[in-house]
């Protein structure tokens, strides 16, 4: 095993970097951009993030307190970005990612494998399926599961300690609520994972005496801030089809007093169902949920990715099923001793979270991206859990030792198959200079010419469409062309094509009423009568505002 050690992680180490590179190529899905709308224009917005559903409230949306330095730091994270410029952002918290595992691996007190082993097969665990191009996406999970693994860090190796100065104590303060400031902003289902925030704080804070346990009530706060706000823009009143898409993420819980007992069905249901519907996103398949990826057109490999994402499947499965009942055997020992460590008390609290989230979150809505978040969740699980133990028996160690080769194995199989498979069709596409990418109705490409560039801009001037507009309607390629404008109007949440059913064939009126600019973007998006006004340049249509106001 220790001949083994660096030439696996050497390769395991190049399987990340062939990844990585792969991923400059993948093409940013329609969620990475309208997240860099909403979150990344704190300044811009002159201290308003961006509401991207004008059908149900101003553009500019109001930022809870406890959200501004949350705020602030996506804005330094993410302004300005080009699709490379995001993408580029996107792998890189996928490495940071990496290196915090890493670390924190080679500093683990566990006994079952040598370090170098231990610190390896954690990072093949990144490496499974499709789960390293889920988490390069430049989406909310990402800065949510670096932030899980701080509030796993902090209370083991950065706790409060009485002999820590009053600067130190106040600097780790500060840092915690800035860290939960951008954790809670980050998504809604951040409200999910509020014991692992709470037992966290009550760790990290508990030596430093009475005065910085307030500590809690100011989290507590925080939290229900978020919760108020989670509330406020679940709400749309003037388009029922769009609140009633909002209502069916999660669970009624008006329903938990009026008719408990469906209320407990339906949370049950949806935590049967939940690992399933996420098992089922991890293998490299012939297609993709939503087109995110490129289908592989070689029927010849169906059966040898069919087979080998039953075994990924069922691989990880096991995997999770050992780990929640080691996290709670591990938990029961501590009570017995008297002795609940904290590394118990946030694995509970993790587990806790994952359970509400999957008992609350509605299956229908756990797409291809849920692996971003889950995997690295159970990933921190496990770190919690393997922790040092008194006697560590000659079976135990033979047993990790065939667990790690194995998950070596299934990532080294997994990085084969995406290098294979996708790899080339990713090459293709990006060669392929077009604002359309062929299979991929919802993707905008990451890289595209100078030419295609100058084809867009001519566009807009033939509208008068200006860099610097306010409200302009636009797509990928429109919002990365024309970024100055305030308060810009992503089209696929105005158009029927996507999430504005309740607008449909009014869209000219309602752009007219909220006072946009014009629109930029690819005609399939748009509506027909609105395609027969606009001025096309290939796949992509321009309007003036003037051309919005006509009847």
């Amino acid at each position: 095993m220790k001949a083994l050690q660096k030439p696996v992680a050497t390769v395991m180490w190049a399987s990340v970097l062939l990844v990585a590179s792969m991923a400059l190529l993948v093409p940013l899905y329609s969620d990475e951009i309208a997240m860099q709308m909403a979150r990344s224009r704190f300044f811009v917005e002159g201290g308003h993030l961006l509401n991207l559903l004008p059908q149900c409230r101003d553009l500019s949306l109001s930022v809870p307190l406890s959200w501004y330095p949350g705020a602030a730091v996506n804005a330094v994270l993410y302004a300005g970005a080009g699709e490379l410029g995001l993408r580029f952002r996107g792998i890189a918290l996928y490495l940071v990612w990496l290196s915090i595992l890493w670390t924190w691996a080679g500093r683990h007190p566990q006994t079952l494998l040598p370090r170098l082993s231990f610190q390896t097969f954690v990072l093949s665990l990144n490496l499974l399926g499709v789960v390293p191009l889920v988490l390069i996406l430049a989406r909310s999970e990402q800065l949510m599961v670096i932030a899980l693994a701080a509030y796993c860090l902090m209370p083991l190796h950065g706790a409060v300690t009485r002999h820590d100065h009053l600067a130190m104590r106040w600097f780790k303060a500060v840092m915690f609520l800035i860290l939960s400031s951008v954790f809670l902003l980050a998504h809604p289902k951040a409200l999910f994972f509020a014991p692992v925030i709470l037992v966290s704080c009550a760790l990290v804070f508990r030596k430093g005496g009475w005065p910085w346990m307030a500590m809690l009530p100011i989290v507590g706060f925080m939290i229900l801030q978020t919760f108020q706000h989670a509330q406020t823009i679940g709400q749309c009143a003037n388009a029922p089809v769009v609140s009633q898409m909002l209502a069916q993420q999660t669970l009624d819980f008006r329903l938990l007093f009026s008719q408990p007992m469906n209320f407990v069905e339906s949370a049950l249901r949806n935590l049967v169902l939940a690992p399933g519907a996420v098992l089922d996103r991890v293998p490299v398949t012939t297609s993709f949920q939503s087109n995110w990826l490129p289908s592989i057109d070689a029927p010849e490999f169906a059966p040898v990715l069919l087979g080998f994402g039953k075994i990924l499947k069922a691989s990880l499965a096991a995997g999770g099923v050992f780990l929640v009942a080691f996290v709670l055997v591990r938990a029961a020992s501590d009570l017995k001793r008297r002795e609940l460590s904290a590394e118990s008390l946030l694995g509970l609290a993790l587990l806790m979270s994952l359970l509400v989230h999957a008992s609350i979150y509605s299956v229908s809505i756990w797409h291809f991206y849920t692996p971003g978040l889950i995997v690295p969740a159970l990933i921190l699980l496990l770190m919690l859990a393997v922790r040092g133990s008194v006697v560590t028996a000659p079976w135990m160690r033979a047993g990790a030792t065939a667990v790690a080769c194995y998950g070596w194995g299934l990532a080294l199989v997994s990085t084969a198959a995406l290098a294979g498979l996708i790899a080339p069709e990713l090459v293709r596409l990006a060669k392929a200079d077009g604002y359309v990418i062929s299979g991929q109705p919802l993707s905008t490409p990451v890289f595209l010419s100078a030419d295609r560039r100058s084809d867009l801009r001519a566009l807009a001037a033939q509208c008068g469409i200006h860099d610097g507009d306010p409200r302009l309607v636009v797509d990928g390629s429109g919002y990365f062309a024309f970024p100055r404008g305030r308060q810009p109007i992503n089209v696929l949440y105005v158009s029927s094509y996507a999430f504005g059913a309740d607008i449909g064939r009014q869209l000219p009126a309602f752009l007219k009423k909220i006072d946009s600019s014009g629109v930029i973007a690819r005609c399939e998006y748009l509506p027909a009568d609105l395609i027969g006004k606009a001025a096309a340049a290939g796949s992509m249509c321009c309007l003036s505002k003037a051309q919005l106001l006509q009847e």
